[in-house]
């Protein structure tokens, strides 16, 4: 069978109600189309996948928030690639979901502590204003 995005469309379709990847799936399969006439196997996206994941955290704990937000959402197209490339060249396996999971677990909490790291400053500028009026206040 070509891999056509009709064809890719039919055969790598994975039941999801979700409204987001309904909004990404378009994006992805596209992506799919393309990765699925080169050499790379779908565990190799999934370590693409986590390394824009790794690299979107990083950039939160720089302050670089949009940069960020678009290296992890780049990510999320490719987690949603890698199912869809297993599907259609044949190589899905326990290990790929393994890694797939491994991935997710590490990428997530890594996410939320680059947020925790970029917004301290941000956060603690805005608890110090509240104190100084709080104390300027009092003092009147």
């Amino acid at each position: 069978m070509k891999p056509t995005i009709r064809n890719l469309t039919f055969y790598c379709k994975k039941i999801d109600l979700s409204l987001y990847v309904k909004l990404l799936r378009p994006f992805s399969i596209r992506l799919t189309w393309l990765l699925v006439r080169t050499p790379i196997t779908a565990n190799q996206v999934t370590g693409l996948q986590f390394i824009l994941g790794i690299i979107g955290a990083i950039l939160f704990g720089y302050r670089k928030f949009v940069l960020g937000a678009v290296f992890l959402q780049f990510g999320y197209i490719l987690d949603l690639c890698d199912g869809e490339v297993a599907r259609w060249k044949k190589q899905q396996s326990n290990a790929g979901n393994y890694l797939d999971l491994i991935c997710h677990r590490i990428v997530t909490p890594a996410m939320f502590f680059g947020l925790g790291i970029g917004t301290e400053q941000i956060v603690t500028g805005m608890i110090a204003g509240l104190l100084s009026v709080k104390f300027v206040r009092n003092e009147l």
